[in-house]
């Protein structure tokens, strides 16, 4: 249901080099009123759980500690009334400070509705699953993040269960 869950589609640099970005063809990252780049995706290894790229939801240049949100640029083509899984990683280990990431957070929206919020603090790389009930031509998104409590995801999938 989901596609470049792992955000692979954004490629703006070679070699080791860090690249951000707030939209691919798959991905819209968008920041609140004042915020900037308050969610975005990230090309580099050392960022992400598998491949090169994830996304990150907190000021990646620590502008300021608004939470952003990250979001499919799609409806998901989803069977009303069937139950689909959202599966994901999270990270909150980037800065390696445990005070300052003990408020990570991460909101996940189904047609613009919290269904349900981590708060894992500290983590390195764990894995998330979720159920939801579509109503059809569904929407998901992420919220969260607030620097210095950054939150990374890779690997998303929304699966019929």
């Amino acid at each position: 249901m989901i596609q470049d869950g792992g955000f692979e589609s954004f490629a703006g640099c070679s070699g080791d080099d860090v690249c951000w970005t707030n939209s691919t063809l798959f991905w819209s990252a968008t920041s609140p009123p004042g915020g900037d780049f308050d969610a975005e995706i990230i090309h580099h290894t050392a960022f992400a759980h598998s491949g090169r790229s994830a996304a990150l939801l907190g000021s990646g240049f620590g502008l300021d500690s608004f939470s952003g949100t990250l979001a499919p640029t799609y409806t998901l083509d989803t069977v009303p009334g069937k139950t689909y899984l959202i599966t994901f990683f999270h990270s909150s280990a980037f800065n390696g400070d445990v005070q300052a990431e003990a408020d990570a957070f991460v909101d996940i929206m189904w047609n613009e509705q919290t269904v349900e919020t981590i708060r894992p603090g500290f983590s390195d790389w764990q894995y998330f699953e979720l159920p939801v009930v579509a109503a059809g031509n569904d929407r998901l998104a992420f919220h969260g993040g607030a620097a210095p409590a950054w939150s990374f995801l890779d690997d998303v999938f929304v699966f019929l269960a």
